[in-house]
């Protein structure tokens, strides 16, 4: 065995004893409704201090061509779309509540 290969073996295995706790690697939990509207505030506020620099920029440049519109149509799409996804229907997730809820109703009854 060459030292190279040594390293190598001995860096994944510390790698893989980093990673023990967590179930996957590369696995996200789902966010929460909350958090998922706390992360799309976030992102228009930073989206609008960006149209609001490129609107500088073309006030300073002399009122040229129109061109944040296309920043602004482009943004605005992705916005709406991120928006529909942390402020739209939630019935599935209201039915695996009522789900949950009727477990824990169901647990309750056996126990008493």
């Amino acid at each position: 065995m060459t030292m190279c290969h040594a390293a190598r073996h001995h860096h994944v295995g510390h790698v893989r004893a980093q990673q023990g706790n967590r179930v996957h690697a590369g696995y996200h939990a789902p966010l929460s409704r909350e958090e998922r509207q706390r992360e799309f505030v976030q992102r228009a506020s930073k989206f609008g201090a960006v149209f609001v620099l490129c609107v500088g920029i073309w006030i300073i440049t002399g009122f040229g061509a129109v061109w944040p519109l296309w920043v602004l149509l482009i943004g605005g799409f992705v916005l709406a779309r991120e928006a529909r996804d942390a402020y739209g229907s939630y019935e599935d997730e209201d039915e695996d509540e009522d789900a949950d809820l009727d477990d824990v109703d169901d647990r309750d009854s056996i126990l008493n």
